[in-house]
């Protein structure tokens, strides 16, 4: 009842959203008592990041060559990554906005869109712990440099060399989750 007051949300659309959130094991609901914030789990994490590496892989190796489109989306974000990259501090919502942008358009380059839906909702177990390890003042750069990696790869029409930024960029989140449950233990199951 708070949350539908602070929200000005009918209490219906406030239960659907839990409802919807602990499908994804986000919450854990027990009836007419407390909804809680489901601990992260570092398997589940670890199992979101291969089988989105394997998602990404196909489309790298199905999608060449790219469309126009893409191709010009690729460019733009390029462009975004080389700004953020060349700032000393880079703002949290900063780098989640281009992350999520990354994802978005290379789920584009298939323009299969249940496709999509299944990255992002393996990208929330990932993007949870990516939030704790980057409070730690881990570094979100070498992210952007493989995120550059798989584009240019891409744009140059090398597979090879887009798929080898991705086993980099896999690599990479796996060691900052593993991190992400040393630093916070408490948030972990």
């Amino acid at each position: 009842m708070e949350l539908a007051s602070e929200l000005d949300t009918p209490r219906s659309k406030i239960r659907e959203a839990f409802r919807l959130l602990a499908q994804d094991k986000l919450v854990h609901i027990i009836p007419q008592r407390v909804t809680t914030i489901c601990k992260l789990n570092l398997g589940t994490t670890i199992d979101s990041i291969f089988i989105i590496q394997s998602l990404l892989a196909a489309i790298m190796k199905d999608c060449m060559p790219i469309s126009a489109g893409v191709e010009k989306e690729i460019s733009s974000l390029e462009q975004d990554l080389i700004k953020l990259d060349q700032k000393n501090t880079i703002e949290e919502d900063d780098f989640f906005d281009i992350d999520h942008q990354f994802y978005l358009t290379l789920c584009q380059a298939r323009n299969f869109q249940r496709l999509t839906t299944i990255i992002f909702k393996e990208k929330i177990h990932i993007d949870r712990a990516l939030r704790l390890v980057l409070k730690q003042q881990e570094s979100c750069k070498p992210i952007i440099s493989f995120y550059r990696q798989i584009f240019t790869g891409i744009r140059e029409k090398n597979t090879e060399s887009a798929l080898m930024g991705l086993c980099g960029l896999a690599n990479t989140l796996e060691d900052y989750s593993i991190k992400a449950e040393q630093y916070f233990p408490q948030y972990f199951q």
